[in-house]
């Protein structure tokens, strides 16, 4: 029987970068670990994806547990190596460490010891998922296709809290038409930044929808950029926003679109294009 510490394959997966579309390594790294734990089948997809099924073989696959492998670029000045593992103050620190290699870590040392120990009744599976950080549930979605799961746990860090839903996600750009025009005379132009900013205020004003369950439906701005870019020395031709929406159950595109665009012309915003991002 080999058994395997979740705090040990956390350290080793952290120490494997894995950026979105860069996880080769990471999955290599977690298909030897399966094998070694005794996953009865270990496959890799066609977009990455490391799925190991363990348990009785002629039982349904009942359970499946899921975590991504990739994570988001460093940025910004670290106290420790953000690739290094480092177990300090009773912490593991690192890229990845929550979110969510120690997730995906417990989940394959888990399952493979429930079944090394002959509790598993139905076969259970733990996917290692591509690029969530970029696309989000599509890898997912692939392995849903193959198995078809009675239930499915999904190990992002809740603070050891049982979840038992989360908020969807819309991507929207908010475009901004201005009237260029020589930044040495304003005046015969229209400003979109102007417009831009006055935007930005009345969308932040708006009240959120609420639940009980999920909290408010959270609408933030990520990313703005003027075109032409860099406008130099001229008002631009317009401004485009893009916003991060997290919607709640109940919620649809059409309403949330809709509000938004009231809340924009109510402020005399009003040569704007507002779409969703496929």
């Amino acid at each position: 029987m080999v058994v395997m510490d979740a705090v040990a394959l956390t350290q080793k997966l952290v120490r494997i970068p894995g950026l979105s579309g860069e996880e080769g390594a990471v999955a290599d790294a977690i298909e030897q670990t399966m094998r070694e734990l005794g996953y009865r089948e270990v496959t890799r997809d066609a977009m990455g994806t490391v799925l190991g099924q363990i348990g009785p073989e002629d039982a349904e696959t009942c359970l499946l547990f899921d975590g991504h492998m990739d994570v988001v670029p460093v940025v910004g000045e670290w106290s420790v190596d953000p690739f290094g593992g480092e177990i300090r103050d009773g912490r593991l620190w690192g890229r990845g460490s929550t979110d969510m290699k120690g997730g995906l870590a417990a989940a394959i040392c888990g399952v493979a010891a429930a079944a090394q120990r002959g509790e598993l009744k139905h076969q259970a599976a733990v996917s290692a998922t591509v690029l969530e950080e970029v696309i989000e549930g599509a890898a997912l979605g692939a392995v849903m296709d193959r198995l078809d799961p009675r239930a499915v746990v999904i190990c992002e860090p809740t603070s050891l809290d049982l979840k038992t839903a989360q908020k969807g996600r819309l991507e929207m750009l908010l475009t901004i038409h201005g009237k260029p025009s020589h930044a040495a005379y304003p005046e015969r132009g229209v400003n979109a930044i102007d417009f831009a900013a006055r935007a930005l205020r009345a969308l932040d004003a708006m009240t959120p929808v609420r639940s009980d369950e999920l909290g408010a439906g959270i609408l933030v701005p990520t990313d703005i950029i003027s075109d032409p870019h860099p406008s130099i020395s001229m008002l631009p031709n317009s401004v485009t926003i893009r916003f991060d929406r997290r919607t709640l159950v109940g919620e649809n595109s059409e309403d949330i679109l809709g509000a938004m665009r009231h809340a924009l012309t109510t402020d005399n915003v009003t040569n704007f294009d507002l779409e969703i991002t496929d």
